[in-house]
This record gives C-alpha cells, structure tokens and sequence, in this order.
C-alpha cells in the first residue's frame, strides 16, 4: 500500500509539471503571438506613415502652384500649418518656410499608430509670371512695360503636354506647317499652334489668342502705325528664335512671351520704334494653367531629405 500510494503521488507530481510545462509553453506562444501582432502592426505603420508624409508634400505643392498666380510673392506661406488625413488612421502635418522669394521648404510628418516619419522638399524655383519676356538665351533691343522685366538665360523651362495643346488647337487652328497672318484682324479665343514658323505680315494690325510656335516667329515691319497681338506667344523648342522688325511707330505683345531661344527685337535706338510687351499677368496665367503643374512655378532645383522618429 506504501509503495503504491509512492507511485500515485510520483504520477500526481509528474503530471503537475506536465500542466506547468504546458501552460509555460501557451503562455510563451500567446507572448509570441502579440509580439509577432505588433511587428506586423509596426511594419504596416512604417510604410504608412512614409506614404502619408508624401501625401502631404503633394498637396502642399498642389496648394502652392495655386496660390501662386494670385499673389506676387509666395512669403505669405511662411509658417503656414495643416493637419492632412491621409486615411487608413494616417495623417500628416505639413509646415512651409519661404526663404527670400525663390527658395521654399515643406516639413512633412506622416504619422500612423505607433511610426512617424518627417519628409522635407526643398524647393528653388521661378515664377514665369512674373517677367513679361523669358527666355533660355539672350533678350536684345526688347522694351518691357513695365520695365525691366526681362528673365533671359533661364535654365528652366515651363513644360506642357504638346499633344493636349495640339488638341485643344484642333481643328480650325491647327497649322501643320507655316502660318502667316497678313490680315487686319485675326481672333482666337484658345490657341493657335504652329508647327513650323510663325510670322506677322505687314498687314497684319490687331491678333488676339495664345500662339505655340515649333521653330521661328517673325513680325514684318508693319504698315499700320500702331499693332498690337493680345496674348501670348509660347516657343517651347530649344533653339526657337523670335525677331521683330524695325516698326513705324509701335508694336507691342499684350500678355507674355515665352521663348526657350534667343530674342531679338527692333535694333532702332529710340524707344517707340522698338517692339514692345506689355506684361498682363492673368493672360500669362491662364495660359500657363495649362502646363503639367498647373501654374507658372517652374522648379529649378529640389532636394528631399527623409527622416524617421
């Protein structure tokens, strides 16, 4: 009988221990399991908050682009705060700092659960708007009104989608080749593009649109003693070149010129006989709305710098 209740309390302590082992080993799996969760929940939360910090640079820039043309400066940004809700319990905060009156930066938190990270763009750009002339090479014998506002040598050009620009050109104002207008009066409301060569005749007085040219834009020498084209002339190709001739009296561009080339205009030294552009920037504007980023903001430089807390 001795022996026998030995044996049961042997079995008794040795299945205690085998409950013991168990219950360690569930508990070492549950332990594994949440930990194993929040990984997979602090991997998902990465990626997160980096998608979220990026949603907040676009939308900034979206914002940027479209206050431009309705200010003359972007420093009114400086400082500017935002809380963005970036979905899937993501959000980011955005900060801009404007530095002088090129040069901007965007702070970008994205934030999601238990991960944040900070995505910085540093912006140096240009606001084409603003110049009456721009252009990627030299501007002679050209007069601004007002004056001086002449941006030549740019090493940035604003971008456009040709074939949209073609589109909207289609059908009656299309030229696969040459376009030379020698009438009174030419009107577009939209725009004029122009394969080849564009060129004003002599009798050409009073145009109004806005023209694309492919290669060369020429205004005759006129003979009306005022003439006057309203909008603006875009020549998006490298190596275009715009020329205008000695005038009778005054010839002028109401709107802007763009010219991703060299720019010359009446070499006669006194001021009236010189062709003139008049700078209307809501014409300009609502022509470069159409360019990829939706506003006259041509980036020269960026740099992005990433960070995670």
């Amino acid at each position: 009988m001795k022996n026998i209740k030995s044996e049961q309390g042997f079995a008794l302590l040795n299945s205690l221990i085998f409950l013991l082992f168990l219950g360690l080993m569930a508990i070492t799996l549950v332990v594994l399991i949440i930990a194993d969760s929040r990984m997979q929940t602090i991997n998902m939360d990465e990626p997160r908050a980096f998608y979220a910090a990026q949603s907040g640079i676009e939308y900034a820039l979206r914002g940027i682009f479209e206050q431009a043309p309705l200010h003359n400066s972007l420093s009114f940004l400086n400082g500017y705060r935002e809380i963005l809700d970036t979905g899937s319990g993501s959000r980011a905060r955005i900060t801009i700092y404007t530095f002088g009156t090129d040069s901007l930066a965007i702070e970008s938190i994205g934030i999601s659960q238990h991960y944040a990270k900070t995505v910085v763009k540093s912006l140096n750009y240009t606001d084409v708007s603003k110049f009456a002339v721009y252009a990627s090479g030299s501007v002679q014998f050209v007069k601004t009104i007002p004056s001086g506002l002449i941006k030549s040598h740019a090493k940035h050009m604003p971008k456009f989608d040709e074939d949209e620009l073609r589109d909207m050109a289609k059908p009656t104002q299309y030229y696969p080749g040459d376009l030379i207008i020698n009438t009174k009066y030419f009107f577009t409301k939209h725009i004029s593009f122009v394969e080849n060569n564009l060129t004003f005749g002599e009798s050409a007085w009073l145009n109004s649109g806005n023209f694309v040219i492919g290669n060369r834009t020429t205004i005759k020498k006129s003979k009306q003693l005022l003439a006057a084209t309203l909008g603006n002339i875009f020549m998006p190709h490298s190596g275009s070149y715009f020329l205008s001739e000695v005038q009778p009296l005054w010839r002028e561009l109401d709107g802007g010129l763009i010219v991703n080339g060299n720019v010359k205009g009446t070499t006669v030294p006194w001021w009236l006989y010189r062709f003139a552009v008049r700078h209307n920037r809501n014409i300009m504007n609502r022509f470069l709305k159409k360019s990829l980023n939706g506003g006259p903001i041509v980036v020269n430089k960026s740099r992005w710098k990433i960070t995670k807390h």
